[in-house]
């Protein structure tokens, strides 16, 4: 038997309400020389016994039962058992266009790429991303991130499941999901692929369908315990990743202060003890705290002068008054 151009690992924990429309689109792809894998993370719903259905419908569909783990422990469990060319995983309540894999897979293997990036749909927003890199060209990572100022707050490299890697690729160099996170671990991947990749391309083309609008996913719980965590964790990587273009920090700096740093405050609010003065002092004196502030000086990204003061306040590590402003506020 050939080896498949590219296996799908498809990691789930308690989807049953998507898992049918997923598992039917990766059944119907037009490339027919793939291998889907689909590791039941230990659901407690139906899930499992769908997983099963499928596989029945379709030899390609190899499933794995394991006890819950987290999603990166159902990728690591995928991803070793993966004997295709390329690797890329497709989350469960996802759902993809006939010819993602054929697109990614014979682009990537007639390349010979490392990875290959493309766009993707957003079920929230009713419209396709695509990436704002170099387009339809083969290019180092490193350059591809050197000529794109906007790396972070353009999102492009987030979400592994638009991309293809080269399992060798991935293997050889010991890169992988973010261990121990819920909340970025596939941004890790892909900064760290980026900068070891010699041959990428980014393609115009979005065939990914992107649930952004369930309710059950991490992303969408009003309060995420491992965040901060995680925020630290991540951008611990990304700020070591490709440190020596000005570019790139600067533009980390804007992305984590604009989308995290009230984010990370709102998440305390939410907690079930409620935003504490600790929590304040905690999040202000942060890694990725003192990072923005200090990549940012006064050119603080806000969009009215209360709006920036307060920004002013955090940046000079006032907690008392900042808690105290957040507590009149609340």
């Amino acid at each position: 038997m050939s080896v498949p151009i590219i296996s799908i690992v498809v990691p789930v924990y308690n989807t049953e309400k998507y898992l049918d429309q997923c598992l039917e689109s990766l059944s119907a792809q037009t490339e027919r020389n793939l291998e889907i894998i689909v590791v039941d993370d230990g659901s407690t719903d139906g899930s499992a016994l769908i997983c099963d259905k499928w596989a029945e419908k379709d030899s390609r569909i190899r499933i794995i039962h394991q006890k819950n783990g987290g999603v990166v422990a159902a990728c690591r469990t995928g991803f070793d058992a993966a004997t295709g060319l390329y690797f890329t995983k497709v989350d469960s309540d996802d759902w993809v266009e006939k010819d993602f894999c054929e697109t990614l897979g014979n682009l990537a293997a007639n390349n010979k790429l490392d990875m290959i990036i493309s766009g993707y749909i957003s079920e929230k927003y009713g419209k396709a991303f695509v990436t704002r890199f170099k387009k339809n060209c083969v290019d180092t990572g490193y350059n591809l991130v050197a000529e794109h100022g906007q790396v972070h707050t353009s999102a492009d490299i987030c979400y592994s499941v638009r991309m293809a890697f080269r399992t060798e690729f991935l293997r050889d160099h010991k890169l992988f999901f973010g261990e121990g996170m819920k909340i970025g671990e596939d941004t890790v991947l892909n900064v760290t692929a980026l900068e070891k990749a010699q041959r990428v391309m980014a393609i115009d083309y979005a065939g990914y369908h992107y649930r952004d609008n369930n309710t059950d996913s991490v992303m969408r719980k009003t309060y995420k315990e491992s965040l901060e965590n995680d925020l630290s964790k991540q951008f611990g990587i990304r700020s070591k990743c490709f440190a020596d273009i000005p570019s790139y920090l600067y533009d980390l700096a804007v992305y984590y202060f604009t989308a995290w740093f009230y984010a990370a405050i709102n998440n305390c609010m939410n907690s079930h003890n409620g935003l504490r003065y600790r929590d304040i002092r905690r999040i202000l004196y942060s890694d990725w705290v003192i990072f923005c502030f200090r990549k940012l000086g006064f050119k603080l990204p806000c969009t009215n002068r209360k709006e920036y003061i307060m920004a002013l306040v955090a940046k000079f590590r006032l907690a008392t008054v900042y808690y105290l402003y957040l507590k009149i506020k609340g």
